[in-house]
């Protein structure tokens, strides 16, 4: 087999991939698939790197130890360079909070661990993910974590079966695609996205043209170039077609996989297709594709941390440029020459890699088991931390053993005793019952739910890509009655009724949540038309239940203003800037956003006229606006959690 020989129309490949990503997490509408970018990066490389141990194996001159030092030079020198800058700038802009979860984030991406530690922390198309540095970082995981096994499965191929090298790569990759579909048909698509055994098919296609074309050699020239403009129209179509509502990964991935791979076996320089990948512009920015893709993110969450807002286009494109710029750096003092041994030793890139590797791992344990360092900001953080309540948690389960929601109750609350406050709702009925037991340690108070879940009976919840498990509160009372001297529904009513976040917040300017409600049982989803109804319908059925069961007095605590903003931009630390009017939204946006869920529930609420309406609009909002902090405290954890100051305002004025 003779040597690779090198062919720009891949890097010209590479270059789309690119900036297909980076003008997707940029914000460009038109590029909502833009994703897709990685898709063909692992096609490409399970290609390359196929070719290559082919090549050696045919010379025998494989080794296994200078495949794993080719796979540290490309890629660990640069990607330690991206980690070390951002961790300094993370040092500057971050709130503890943050930069408690960014170390988390630096330990596993260290580990080539990203893709499982971002499944379990977040989606790729969750509403905050523009403000994770490393969440890109999931793909060189999965990649490093096929490497591993990938060599020692096509040498023991290759030794034992060299007849059935093609067969034993397809039919793996066919179940592995077959593990990508399921995932997307059984509605767990973030599993689907971020595990290596769903995703290793893109590569392993990659790997069986590799193999395909060390047998059969080229392509016949006359029919090449139809199929590599058929090749271009299957990638560059999903960049503008897909979106995050697409469903991905799934059926509809092997579109621009099967480009790839057509573009892969085709493209070249006798035909058009070939000819337009070739040319300089786009090989100069496939040349420094690594590292612009390494750099974009970074670049974009640390500039969003900075401003707290999403930047206008001109900012954007700027940006860009800024990415491009510090790519050709690193891979003209980093890249290129980390991979000349003879300019870096074996033993030094092993070294180097060993210690920098322990290095970001130490970096990170830091900011984790330090609480996010907060000392290097002389300011309160705490409003801002997720309610972790371990203590009450423990003793509610204790207390209930048969609730399978979240589960609260403050040390005062005693078996067979009546309570003082039952909270049920959803997350934010966990955020407010904690501002009364900080406040008043004294009250007897159980707050149950779920997150996410509308509190309501018989009524269920979608998220675009899975169906949310939502028992709701009332109905595990009945199984589990608690007898309280007065019950408090609360939750995000807005959210639920028009299946949406608000705000940049919220929807991280270009990729709103979407939710969908629906009545129980029923076998298709709800058109979003209906969400106010099932809404209604689903508190009337509550509150007959809860009057059933003989609960004393209910108050109904409609939804605390929504920010639309983080509420870290009222505070100036670091290199942040702070916007004038940054800790305030209009009182009229507050009262579009909520005249929905108010104009459904308000029949209902009129028929009951035993249950007690609280409106913390009166607490939180002045006339022309609604604050994110009063008195020098901070009100809110997020854009729509209150604060333990803030749920213990709205309780002791209001109740």
């Amino acid at each position: 087999m003779s040597a690779i020989r090198y062919r720009p129309e891949i890097d010209g490949l590479r270059c789309i991939a690119v900036l297909a990503v980076i003008l997707f997490h940029a914000g460009f509408t038109p590029f909502s698939g833009g994703f897709i970018g990685v898709d063909i990066f692992f096609v490409i490389s399970g290609y390359l790197i196929t070719r290559i141990i082919q090549t050696e194996i045919a010379q025998q001159r494989f080794s296994f130890a200078r495949f794993y030092e080719r796979r540290v030079r490309r890629i660990f020198p640069a990607l330690f360079v991206m980690a070390v800058a951002t961790s300094v700038a993370a040092l500057l802009l971050l709130a503890p909070d943050q930069l408690q979860q960014y170390g988390r984030s630096l330990v596993a991406m260290s580990l080539f661990l990203s893709n499982r530690f971002f499944y379990q922390q977040t989606g790729y198309f969750a509403p905050n993910v523009d403000e994770l540095p490393l969440l890109h970082t999931w793909s060189l995981s999965v990649e490093e974590q096929f490497y591993l096994v990938f060599p020692l499965f096509l040498i023991a191929l290759a030794r034992w079966a060299p007849q059935r090298v093609r067969g034993a790569l397809a039919g793996v990759l066919l179940l592995s695609f077959a593990l990508c579909v399921y995932r997307e048909q059984t509605g767990k698509l973030d599993l689907g996205f971020f595990s290596t055994p769903s995703r290793i098919w893109e590569l392993l296609l990659g790997c069986w043209l590799a193999t395909h074309v060390a047998r059969h050699g080229a392509a016949r020239v006359r029919a090449a170039g139809a199929w590599a403009a058929v090749g271009l129209l299957m990638t560059m179509v999903p960049v503008f077609a897909f979106g995050p509502t697409t469903g991905y990964p799934g059926w509809l991935t092997a579109i621009p996989v099967a480009g790839t791979a057509l573009l892969l076996r085709h493209a070249d320089a006798s035909n058009a297709v070939g000819k337009l990948l070739g040319l300089r512009p786009l090989v100069a920015v496939g040349l420094v594709s690594y590292s612009a893709y390494l750099w974009h993110q970074p670049v974009f969450a640390m500039a969003l941390h900075a401003t707290g807002q999403h930047a206008a286009v001109g900012v954007q494109l700027a940006l860009i440029g800024l990415t491009l710029g510090l790519s050709y750096l690193s891979w003209r003092f980093v890249e290129r020459p980390m991979r000349s041994p003879a300019l870096v030793t074996t033993r030094r890139i092993w070294t180097g890699a060993g210690l920098g590797s322990a290095a970001l791992v130490t970096a990170g344990l830091v900011a984790n088991l330090g609480d996010g360092l907060p000392g290097r900001f002389d300011l309160d953080f705490s409003p801002f931390r997720a309610i972790d309540l371990p203590v009450q948690e423990q003793h509610c389960r204790t207390l209930f053993p048969g609730f399978e929601a979240n589960c609260l109750a403050s040390p005062t609350v005693e078996a067979g005793k009546a309570i003082d406050y039952l909270v049920l709702g959803d997350s934010h009925a966990q955020a407010f019952a904690a501002g009364l037991v900080a406040r008043h340690p004294a009250l007897r108070v159980v707050a149950i739910g779920r997150d996410g879940c509308p509190p309501f009976d018989g009524v269920e919840r979608y998220d675009v890509n899975e169906k949310i498990p939502c028992e709701q509160a009332a109905e595990q009372l009945a199984r589990h009655p608690i007898a309280a001297t007065h019950t408090i529904l609360i939750a995000r009513y807005a959210y639920y009724e028009q299946g949406s976040g608000f705000g940049w917040a919220d929807t991280a300017g270009r990729r709103p949540r979407s939710i969908h409600i629906q009545p129980q049982g029923h076998a298709e989803r709800s058109d979003a038309a209906t969400y106010a109804t099932v809404l209604a319908d689903g508190l009337e059925a509550t509150l007959q239940r809860l009057r059933a069961a003989g609960s004393t007095r209910v108050f109904v605590l409609l939804q605390p203003p929504e920010l639309g903003f983080d509420p870290r931009n009222c505070l100036a630390f670091g290199l942040r800037v702070r916007k004038a009017g940054a800790c305030t939204i209009a009182r009229d946006a507050v009262q579009m956003r909520q005249q929905g869920y108010r104009r459904a529930m308000e029949p209902v609420l009129a028929r009951h006229p035993e249950v007690t309406v609280v409106d913390p609009m009166h607490v939180l909002c002045a006339a022309e606006s609604c604050t994110a902090t009063a008195s020098g405290k901070m009100l809110y954890r997020d854009d729509d959690h209150l604060s333990l100051d803030g749920a213990a305002l709205v309780f002791d004025r209001l109740f």
